[in-house]
C-alpha cells in the first residue's frame, strides 16, 4: 500500500511539472527598422557672379564656395550638374569650351585646385560622406564637402540681361 501511495504521489507531481511545461512562457522581443534617409542641405542656396565684362574667364563669384551637408542617415555621394542660363528672353547654352555666341562655362571644384565644366549630367563631386548619428537625421552631424565655382561668359550676347545659371547638387546612397 505504501508503495501505491508513493507511486501516486510521484505521478501526481510529475503531472503538476507537466502541466507547468505545457503551459509555456512568453517573452516579447521588440524589433526595430531605421529607414534609409537620403538628404542634403547646400548653404547658401545662392552665389553672386556680379557684374562682368563679356568675355571674362575664371569668374569667382561671392561667395566663393558653398558647403553642402549629408542631412541623411547614411553614407551619401555628392554629385553636380549644371544647365543653360537663362534670362528674360535669353539663355546661355552650357558648354565645356566656348566656340560661339550665347555659351557658357560653369566650373566646379571639391578642393579649389581642380575645376571640371559641368555638363547637363551628373558628375560625381565627392564620396562616402558621412550621415548623421541618430535615425531621425536630427542631430545635424552629418559630413560636409566644400563646392567651389567659377565661370566663363560669353565674349557676345544676344540679349543682355542677369543670366540665372543653375548648378544641381544630387545625394544618393554610397553604394
Amino acid at each position: 500500500m505504501k508503495s501505491l501511495i508513493a507511486t501516486i504521489c510521484i505521478l501526481g507531481l510529475v503531472g503538476m511539472v507537466v502541466g507547468a511545461v505545457a503551459q509555456g512562457v512568453e517573452e516579447t522581443l521588440t524589433a526595430t527598422v531605421c529607414p534609409e534617409l537620403i538628404s542634403l542641405t547646400v548653404s547658401p542656396d545662392s552665389v553672386d557672379y556680379g557684374t562682368q565684362t563679356l568675355g571674362a574667364t575664371n569668374l569667382v563669384p561671392t561667395p566663393p564656395s558653398v558647403t553642402i551637408q549629408n542631412t541623411g542617415n547614411v553614407a551619401e555621394d555628392f554629385l553636380v550638374k549644371g544647365d543653360d542660363a537663362a534670362t528674360a528672353g535669353g539663355t546661355w547654352a552650357l558648354v565645356s569650351s566656348i566656340t560661339l555666341v550665347d555659351q557658357y562655362v560653369h566650373k566646379s571644384s571639391p578642393d579649389n585646385v581642380t575645376f571640371t565644366a559641368l555638363t547637363k549630367s551628373n558628375a560625381t563631386l565627392t564620396t562616402n560622406i558621412s550621415g548623421e548619428t541618430n535615425c531621425a537625421a536630427t542631430a545635424n552631424d552629418g559630413g560636409t564637402q566644400a563646392l567651389y565655382l567659377k565661370m566663363d561668359i560669353p565674349s557676345s550676347s544676344t540679349v543682355q540681361g542677369q543670366y540665372s545659371a543653375p548648378v544641381v547638387v544630387t545625394a544618393i546612397a554610397t553604394p
